[in-house]
């Protein structure tokens, strides 16, 4: 027997050529806000909203460290510092 998976897709809402939805700054701002009020895991909140996890933890990553330089220049910095 086979199951056929079916994803309800509200007509209005934005996909990105390989048809990922795309999720607007100010809307990614109202799941993070919720997150934080929600006590639930990041896991449990990506799977309760339909968010592929792994994205939900990159908004939460980016929200917590918006300013933050990437790994490579820390590393880099801290060299010099040190020179």
């Amino acid at each position: 027997m086979e199951t056929t998976q079916l994803e309800v897709v509200e007509q209005m809402q934005k996909r990105d050529r390989r048809g990922r939805r795309i999720t607007s700054a100010e809307r990614r701002a109202q799941l993070l806000e919720a997150y934080g009020r929600s006590g639930l895991t990041q896991a449990q909140f990506a799977r309760e909203h339909g968010i592929v996890y792994q994205t939900f933890a990159s908004w939460v990553q980016s929200h917590r460290l918006p300013d933050a330089p990437d790994a490579l220049t820390k590393n880099v910095l801290t060299r010099m510092a040190l020179s």
